[in-house]
């Protein structure tokens, strides 16, 4: 009787995990072999060491393979690795938890990962703990081990920054970003590049929500700009040349007079009244300079 039960339960859940079992984890550069309830160590290259596994468990949609098909709760217990990722059939599936701690850097962080046949699916939640350094956490979302759904970044006092929504892999639609609370900057993503005019605000004072700036963008390339003072006069447009380079920059004094303009090979400069300043061009590797007084007459270098 109990020689048939153990058939079944085999047939049913496979191999139990034994502690002499080893999990396989291949990043871009390396693989990494932990052994059940032991330490990880780097099988191939070396470059990184095991504090950088957990940058991996993070960031890539790992592949996670063991020395057979078992059930059960895989346990890392590096020096600063802690882990407990649950498998069946030989594939992460469920929730599992990681965490990395380095006391002589006073960093502490925390990974949340939830699995389906081995790849990420649901939700993945990282908080960064640091003395020096940034202290930050996010949240995303998974199908099928690529990222798609909500993206946010949380500051230390657990106040939302930025927020974007990715499709398939790639950023698409209105991503925000926010600055004591308020919003920040509207930036239009397509196919994971920005593309669209994204428009800066203030964030301090009597300007709370004022445009601070539009900058345009043409499938990922910079396309031009136009910055606003807070009372929302124009302080300096960019625009861009059909071959992708600065064609001409102009600034402006807060009353709307052109304060400077510059193109490939020339730049002004004007007085406040709009008057010309003064005017420099180069040709043929030379420098031109030329200055003038408040009534429009050349001034002459003595």
């Amino acid at each position: 009787m109990r020689i048939v039960l153990g058939i079944l339960i085999w047939l049913l859940y496979g191999t139990v995990l034994h502690a002499k079992d080893t999990l396989t984890i291949r990043t871009h550069t390396d693989t990494y072999s932990c052994s059940n309830g032991g330490k990880c160590a780097v099988a191939k290259y070396g470059l990184y060491g095991t504090s950088y596994l957990f940058s991996f468990f993070r960031d890539n949609d790992l592949k996670l393979t063991t020395d057979k098909l078992f059930e059960g709760i895989f346990t890392i217990d590096d020096e600063q690795i802690k882990a407990k990722i649950p498998f069946k059939n030989g594939k992460a599936e469920g929730r599992a938890y990681l965490k990395k701690e380095d006391k002589g850097e006073f960093f502490t962080a925390e990974l949340e990962i939830n699995y389906k046949e081995g790849k990420k699916h649901g939700l993945q939640r990282y908080n960064q703990k640091h003395l020096s350094y940034a202290t930050y956490s996010t949240e995303e979302h998974f199908v099928n081990g690529t990222k798609h759904g909500v993206s946010k970044i949380y500051d230390e006092n657990g106040t939302l920054t930025d927020e974007v929504t990715y499709q398939n892999g790639l950023m698409q639609g209105v991503g925000k970003t926010y600055k004591n609370a308020l919003l920040d900057s509207e930036t239009p993503y397509l196919n994971g590049r920005e593309h669209g005019e994204s428009i800066h605000y203030f964030t301090y004072g009597d300007s709370v929500g004022k445009i601070a700036g539009r900058f345009r963008y043409e499938r990922g390339n910079f396309a031009g700009a136009t910055h606003y003072f807070e009372s929302g006069n124009i302080s300096l447009e960019i625009f861009i040349a059909r071959d992708g380079s600065e064609s001409d920059k102009r600034y402006y004094y807060e009353n709307g007079v052109l304060s400077s303009n510059s193109t490939k090979n020339d730049s002004w400069t004007y007085y406040e009244d709009g008057s010309l300043k003064s005017h420099m061009s180069y040709k043929d590797g030379i420098y031109k300079y030329e200055n003038y007084d408040k009534n429009g007459t050349l001034i002459k270098d003595d």
